[in-house]
């Protein structure tokens, strides 16, 4: 079903947010939020392209994320102001991005880090995320696996020294 977003007047803004989404579900949102707020703009805006790949390496996933906006139909004035937050973004975030930088800061509510995109309008807007995240399974299956070669390893010594097999006490 469509998601339910939330708006509300910070200063002489106002902010739109929804919920914590699959990052699919989060993709889909945000291409249909920025569609919506176009066609109630009366700006025709070409599709934002967003992207998502995701890679398991069995200790954990990398990501990248693409954002391109084109607002070159919106015309830039003194007190319009987009940005874009992501909540909660990594610290390890690697971004590029176009014509203003993204940046991190802490979040003061105790969210973990934000990401914050200022959007130029009159220009296409670039923004490109790139992150890895570890995976517990993976890590504990990789622990696992140690633990199991160390303990073989640490009887084929024992063997080799003449100590034999080991027996349960007599």
């Amino acid at each position: 079903g469509p998601v339910p977003f939330h708006s509300r007047r910070v200063g002489n803004g106002l902010q739109i947010s929804s919920p914590v989404l699959p990052a699919r579900q989060a993709l889909e949102a945000f291409g249909d939020s920025i569609t919506r707020a176009a066609s109630l703009a009366g700006v025709n805006l070409p599709v934002p392209v967003l992207t998502l790949q995701e890679t398991n390496w069995l200790v954990g996933v990398r990501q990248r994320l693409q954002l391109d906006l084109d607002l070159r139909p919106v015309d830039p004035l003194p007190t319009l102001a987009l940005t874009l937050e992501i909540t909660p973004a990594g610290l390890a975030i690697s971004q590029q991005g176009g014509p203003r930088p993204a940046t991190v800061e802490p979040s003061a509510a105790g969210r973990g880090p934000r990401l914050i995109w200022p959007l130029q309008p009159g220009a296409e807007n670039h923004l490109e995320l790139r992150c890895w995240r570890w995976s517990p399974l993976g890590l504990g299956g990789l622990l696992v696996a140690v633990v199991l070669m160390v303990t073989l390893l640490l009887q084929r010594i024992r063997l080799l020294l003449g100590f034999g097999p080991p027996q349960l006490p007599a």
